[in-house]
């Protein structure tokens, strides 16, 4: 039986209401995961040097910086070890 909630399952968040060129979509979905790990390290890369950035002109404050410069620095170094997985945990705070 389909209702509502499991045709908002079924839907794909990027759907316009028509089909997509097929080869636009095979393009763009299937290997997201693997390209994803090989663009990571470049984001915490990027993500450091934002925060660096907004500590300067003092959006963040020293102790901010370093808290998610050790974080960035942990969620790197799950990515450079082979077959990485991330575990992302929230300060429950």
């Amino acid at each position: 039986m389909r209702n509502e909630y499991t045709h908002a399952m079924a839907t794909k968040l990027w759907d316009k209401g028509f089909e997509p060129d097929k080869m636009i979509e095979e393009y763009t979905v299937g290997d997201d995961r693997e390209l994803d790990m090989r663009l990571a390290r470049y984001d915490v890369e990027g993500s450091l040097a934002h925060i660096a950035m907004l500590e300067t002109i003092g959006l963040l404050t020293a102790e901010e910086l370093e808290k998610l410069t050790a974080g960035l620095k942990e969620i790197g170094g799950q990515i450079r070890r082979p077959c990485a997985t991330a575990t992302i945990v929230r300060d429950p705070s």
